[in-house]
């Protein structure tokens, strides 16, 4: 009964608020010192009761707003806010559907900057390169993270995995008070921090500090989120400990612990899991304090991972000049894997066969530690500096068999291999700058200098065993000790000066970049001794001993011009590059090769601070062939499958082209932005393949032209504001794709053209601690054409379905749904086209809501199978392999927030 009169309120409420009344706002606002429209101010409405936020716009360049939006109220409070002005307030009557206000005049702010940001609560605020949401002003869930957040914020979108994208460009970097959270996974700071503790959301172009300390430019290909924390909450403690075991002995347990103070902060975290969840984003942590959804659940790819993670994170600003930041993390994880394959391939005149069965236990260890260093010795010059150390083990155990057959089906060769391998490598590296401001009209001056030394030895154990048949058989036995040691030295050094022309609008730009890569190798292969009992004999033709250098120096000359609106970049340069080989084993082998090519970039833009903006970009890049494919050497190693470099192989260039447009509506809360990307290689790098009677494959490498990619997307978005409580975000996308490529099958060139068109659709509806439903499908549509006759062209069709789904009540419960549905028609008859897999998550809050007991059901219709079966233009596999299978946990979690009080 009691669980009846809770969901009767429920709908009793939603009814209530179902009866809101449409209406519309519009009006203009002008600067009073100037008298000129104010372009980007933000107008917005609150319930005079509890001061939520009921719609908000944006005024444009005649500092015209319209607002749209459903209210039940009677009266509304209007704010009118504009950064350096005072924010207008008044009570209006809502009794009409359309209301037109005067003309409205802002006076001027005499203590400009921190008053305003302080008092102002506007939703959303244009401050020159950057955007910032007020986090209060948007409603979610009770305990919501910023993730929770993000996902109803106008043209940003979050995918399974956390990656975020603005208007389609991704985030790359989440700060915290301007200061990294936990290195460089991003959803660790999403997933962890709660809204109640976060005052603004910040968007901005990515640039490193000396970058905004110079004055520079953001890199417009990223975005970079900054969190601000409340200031009477950056202070205290917060965190989280689970553990849940079940079924088949599956397993999981995290750990996170937060303490701030100020600009100091520690962070420590660990877990450890049995599930193929290999990282801390992937664990429980990123629920930290949630109630445990399903995003806990590991990955259903290939075989079993066991890991264990522990890692922590210091950082302190002792000073407004200083800033100083540590991490340590240790990683484990131990992988077991067993796979079929079925091969049938296809040649220009003829096919054959292939069937392998392989296993393999892999065991990686990692520690890794990052320091970073800021400070300004005075108010023109900035010093930073970056060491990094990483340090891998990693022990593996591989066994496969390998049979081929002919088009006849008959045993051609067949192999058996079991690899013993160990290896222990160190990376140490380290980046120092300078930034020195020279005047007060832009001009700096900037010196950078790093290094890199990676070490790495290896030890390998190898025996096999092939037979050849047909009319000159034989038998190829090996049983040999690999003997590894790789040392790479690396140097870099650059010098960036700028010099204004037009202050604040035309500079010009000088670049220096040197890079020095120095790399020894050396491979000793000793076969096995019989009367010795030992691996004793120096194989020659399986051993390497080279040195190999890699120096490139690249010149450039820019020039920029910006004002509000438009903007114009273009830089020149000259790439220098030499990559030499020596072979101590092999003198006649040893090789020099220069290249020299032109670099290019241009770009032209336009911008409307609030509401749209476009750019076009062109991009000549160079990329000289690696030494390995330069390299006459001829690797026998593996005696099916013989490679050797070409030492005449031309440096690739990469025509590349992009056209980007995004515009948004804040007062429709509408978004629409896309993009074309062209890139067109000249002189790619190919590998050319002659496969001989006995099914031996013998590859090098060519250049080719007439290879380029063209990628499309089309994105827009609308939030529909349902009624007072209730809302629905949809994004539609749609992305023609065009691709051709220039291979080699068997020695005989062809090209293969394809055409792929994917709409997508997405809808986010949500009652505020009552319901909420995700889903997105896609879909890709597809069409290859070969221009070699053996070829046939094919079409397929992919179908995915995403579904998540959380409820909220009855009170202290929720549950939670994680559906996946997916159907690919590239799959033969007789296979599985189609499969659902269904994740569930119920968890009780109990000890007012500071701990939860949770039970996971994980592939609850139990279809994760592996066997499939692949058809491309010149194969058709089918393969097989263990997975994750279905299984239940049940969990305990306890989360603890002191911060504030």
């Amino acid at each position: 009964m009691k669980y009846i009169c809770i969901i009767f309120l429920c709908l009793f409420t939603i009814i209530t608020h179902a009866q809101s009344e449409k209406f519309e706002i519009s009006g203009t606002l002008i600067a009073a010192d100037i008298n000129e429209p104010l372009e980007a101010a933000t107008v917005y409405l609150q319930r005079i009761q509890d001061s939520s936020l009921v719609a908000y716009g944006i005024t444009n360049q005649k500092g015209e707003f319209q607002i749209e939006g459903k209210t039940p109220d009677q009266q509304l409070n209007i704010f009118m806010s504009y950064l350096g002005y005072k924010t207008y307030a008044k009570v209006i009557d809502m009794s009409s559907d359309e209301i037109q206000l005067p003309a409205l005049l802002l006076e001027a702010e005499d203590n400009t900057l921190d008053e305003i940001l302080i008092k102002s609560a506007a939703p959303i605020t244009f401050k020159t390169d950057t955007l910032e949401y007020n986090v209060k002003s948007f409603k979610t869930k009770k305990d919501a993270n910023v993730e929770d957040v993000l996902k109803i914020l106008p043209g940003v979108e979050i995918d399974e995995d956390g990656v975020i994208t603005v208007n389609g460009v991704v985030v790359d970097n989440i700060l915290v008070n301007g200061n990294s959270f936990f290195g460089d996974d991003p959803t660790i700071a999403t997933r962890n921090l709660t809204k109640d503790i976060i005052k603004k959301i910040q968007i901005v172009d990515t640039k490193t500090k000396d970058q905004a300390f110079a004055g520079e430019a953001g890199d417009q290909e990223n975005k970079t989120i900054n969190l601000t924390i409340e200031e009477d909450k950056n202070r205290g403690q917060f965190g989280r400990l689970s553990a849940a075991g079940g079924t088949d002995d599956r397993y999981e347990m995290s750990g996170i612990y937060n303490r701030f103070n100020d600009t100091r902060r520690f962070s420590v975290l660990a877990g450890g899991n049995n599930i193929n969840a290999p990282g801390f984003s992937n664990s429980e942590l990123n629920d930290t304090f949630g109630r445990g959804g399903s995003r806990a659940f590991g990955s259903s790819g290939d075989g079993i991972i066991t890991s264990k993670n522990i890692g922590a994170n210091y950082t302190d600003a002792p000073s407004k000049s200083k800033e100083f930041s540590t991490d340590y993390f240790y990683a484990r994880s131990d992988s077991d894997e067993n796979q079929k394959v079925n091969k049938e391939i296809f040649l220009p005149d003829s096919k054959y066969y292939t069937a392998e069965e392989s296993s393999n236990f892999q065991t990686n260890q990692s520690h890794k530690a990052n320091l970073s260093f800021e400070t300004e010795l005075d108010s023109t010059l900035m010093i930073s500096l970056r060491p990094k150390f990483t340090t891998n083990t990693s022990n593996s155990e591989y066994y496969s068999e390998e049979q081929s057959f002919n088009e006849e089906r008959t045993l051609t060769n067949q192999s058996t291999s079991q690899i013993s391998n160990s290896s222990e490598s160190q990376e140490f590296s380290a980046d120092l700058r300078a930034t020195k401001r020279i005047g007060k009209k832009g001009s700096f001056l900037r010196l950078s200098m790093g290094g890199e030394i990676n070490h790495n030895d290896s030890d390998k154990y190898s025996a096999s065993e092939t037979n050849y048949f047909g009319d000159s058989s034989s038998d190829e036995i090996r049983n040999q000790y690999e003997d590894g040691k790789q040392h790479e030295t690396q140097t870099n050094s650059s010098v960036r000066f700028r010099l204004p022309i037009i202050e604040k609008k035309l500079t010009l730009d000088l670049n220096y970049d040197y890079r020095s890569v120095i790399s020894k190798s050396k491979l000793f292969t000793y076969d096995f001794n019989e009367d010795q009992d030992d691996f004793t004999d120096f194989n020659l033709d399986q051993s390497t001993d080279f040195k190999n250098d890699n120096i490139t120096s690249s010149p450039e000359i820019g020039l920029r011009y910006n004002d509000d609106k438009w903007y114009f970049r273009t830089e020149a340069g000259y790439d220098i590059i030499t990559l030499s080989s020596e072979d101590a084993l092999r003198t006649e082998l040893n090789f020099d090769q220069d290249f020299t090519k032109l670099k290019l970039s241009t770009t032209f833009g336009y911008r409307i601070k609030s509401k749209l903006s476009t750019r076009f970009q062109y991009r000549l890049r160079n990329e000289a062939p690696s030494i390995s494919q330069l390299q006459p050497y001829i690797d026998i190693s593996n005696p099916l499958h013989i490679v050797k470099g070409n030492p005449t192989l031309e440096m690739t260039q990469n025509h590349r082209m992009q056209l980007r447009f995004n515009t948004n509506n804040y007062n429709k809360q509408f978004g629409f932005f896309g993009y074309a990307n062209l890139s067109i290689l000249d002189n790619d790098v190919v590998s050319q393949s002659v496969i001989d009677d006995n099914l031996i494959k013998t590859t090098t490498y060519v250049n080719v032209n007439g290879s380029y990619t063209l990628n499309v997307r089309l994105n827009m978005s609308k939030k529909v504001k349902l009624d007072s409580i209730s809302s629905l975000k949809f994004i539609v996308g749609l992305g023609p794709d065009l691709n051709r490529s220039v291979n080699f099958n068997n020695d005989v060139q062809y090209t293969s053209t394809v055409q792929a068109l994917s709409p997508s659709l997405s809808l986010l509806y949500e009652i505020p601690d009552v319901f909420e439903v995700e889903t997105r499908y896609s879909s890709k549509f597809s069409k290859g054409t070969y221009s070699i006759d053996s070829f046939d062209d094919n079409a397929f069709t992919i179908h995915n379905l995403r579904l998540n789904t959380a409820t909220y009540f009855p009170k202290n419960f929720e549950w939670r749904n994680n559906i996946n549905f997916n159907y690919n028609s590239n799959i033969s008859d007789g296979f599985q086209k189609s499969s659902w897999f269904w994740n569930s998550t119920v968890s009780y809050a109990i000890l007012n809501d500071n701990a939860y007991i949770t039970l996971k059901a994980y592939d609850i219709l139990n279809q994760n199978t592996n066997a499939r079966r692949v058809v491309s233009q010149d194969y058709i596999q089918d393969s097989e392999s263990n997975v994750l299978q279905q299984y239940f946990l049940l969990g305990f979690s306890w989360k603890f927030n002191s911060l504030g009080t």
